[in-house]
């Protein structure tokens, strides 16, 4: 739910998703997002939008490999499954692999997959609102609408 007054983030809880939780606001807790807002915000709105604690840790957790804050071993050590560890492994991006087949890596997990469509319509959103219309954001916004549009279309 979003208001002018601020956003509320409504998710199931379990002890599994409260770890995620401590993980993910201690690895993001000084970042910032284009906006100017904290980060976490980012990841607390993709969360309240999945449904189940596979979903919601992944959404949380999917940044965590990329920022170096933890590896797969620790967060297997914490109790995270493994459909959760491979769905952030695929969410990670290596700086090697071209965005194309980032999406048709994730786009065979459903789980990473759902996590993602939500990532690109939360950044669509943030884009077009921060952003100026240059070229370079117009390019931007039309890469993820794309991105979006093959995920949702993907079998």
């Amino acid at each position: 739910m979003n208001s002018r007054k601020g956003l509320v983030f409504i998710m199931l809880c379990t002890p599994l998703i409260n770890k995620a939780l401590d993980l993910s606001y201690k690895a993001h807790e000084h970042h910032l997002d284009r906006s100017g807002s904290p980060y976490i915000f980012h990841l607390y709105y993709i969360a309240s939008q999945m449904e189940h604690e596979n979903e919601i840790c992944t959404a949380l957790l999917k940044d965590i490999l990329e920022d170096r804050t933890m590896n797969l071993t620790e967060l297997a050590a914490l109790g995270f499954s493994k459909c959760i560890l491979e769905a952030i492994t695929l969410l990670t991006r290596p700086k090697t692999m071209s965005f194309e087949t980032y999406l048709r890596r994730v786009s065979k997990n459903e789980l990473a997959k759902k996590v993602l469509i939500q990532d690109l319509s939360y950044d669509l959103l943030l884009q077009q609102v921060t952003a100026g219309m240059n070229e370079t954001s117009q390019k931007k916004i039309m890469q993820k609408q794309n991105a979006l549009s093959f995920l949702q279309s993907a079998c």
